[in-house]
């Protein structure tokens, strides 16, 4: 993600001298993407509202590209919310996204969103309502033939089963995930299978391949700079030990992110729309 700052803010740069605000759009949006996903909420939501104001400057806000530009800032604004618990207005938010990407006719966008409103009636403790927009992800994600949306779904099957205690459910949903992202070059998104897998195996009492995933976990979490993932990692290390009554070694540290919340949200998902871009 570091290395993808530094050619998205090139690509930033370049968009401004040609005064393409289509290519600005975009990489700012990529950079808000790249924030987020390292965990810098300040930086990436500057970045996704400063796409969604150009948005609104479009004379022709009606073409493709620029509606989907408005949805993937929306998308990436929703997230943001949704990672500082402000699930009211990332619900809103995302709703809007949904709508967005059916009017385009996208598959995978709207996989996207499904997945992201499944994941706040999930957090609401809502399993019903989860399973159905998780399932609608599915069906989304295996019509526009999406691997890493298929994989994410399996991921969100076994976070529910997990939720209800069936360990051997949730272990099969998992490694059809982590199996699936065996061979990509996306880490940060195997991580969440790999994490889970360590998990479940940890609440069976299966302490060895538990450690065996917690190392793998550990090592790409690390080659990402994932704040995000290496705080699981290590929390996961201090329950390991602890159940394991290894008093002998130090328990290791627990390593967590810290958010700082911006001073007030929007009161709606229209509000968005209309606040300028920071910075």
């Amino acid at each position: 993600f570091i290395e993808a700052i530094k050619c998205h803010k090139l690509g930033m740069e370049q968009a401004l001298l040609l005064s393409d605000t289509l290519e600005l759009i975009q990489a700012l949006n990529n950079l808000g993407t790249n924030y987020r996903r390292l965990g810098i909420l300040n930086d990436a939501s500057t970045y996704h509202y400063r796409a969604l104001s150009f948005c609104e400057t479009l004379s022709n806000k009606t073409a493709k590209f620029a509606q989907k530009q408005r949805v993937i800032s929306l998308n990436g604004i929703g997230n943001i919310y949704l990672t500082l618990d402000n699930r009211q207005l990332a619900d809103s938010i995302f709703r809007v996204a949904l709508q967005g990407e059916q009017q385009l006719g996208s598959a995978l966008g709207q996989a996207i969103n499904y997945a992201n409103l499944g994941s706040i009636f999930e957090s609401n403790g809502q399993g019903d309502s989860a399973w159905t927009y998780y399932r609608h992800s599915m069906q989304q994600n295996q019509k526009a033939g999406s691997d890493l949306g298929i994989s994410l779904c399996h991921n969100s099957f076994g976070r529910l089963y997990e939720d209800d205690c069936l360990w051997d459910s949730a272990l099969m949903e998992y490694k059809a995930s982590y199996d699936i992202m065996a061979g990509s070059k996306d880490s940060w998104h195997w991580l969440e299978p790999c994490l889970a897998l360590a998990r479940v195996h940890l609440k069976k009492g299966d302490y060895s391949m538990s450690y065996a995933y917690l190392e793998q976990a550990k090592k790409a979490a690390m080659n990402i700079g994932s704040l995000e993932h290496l705080a699981q990692v290590y929390d996961l290390y201090y329950q390991w030990y602890d159940l394991k009554g290894d008093c002998r070694k130090p328990c290791l540290y627990r390593q967590y992110n810290e958010f700082q919340e911006p001073a007030s949200y929007p009161e709606s998902a229209n509000t968005i729309c209309q606040r300028p871009p920071s910075g």
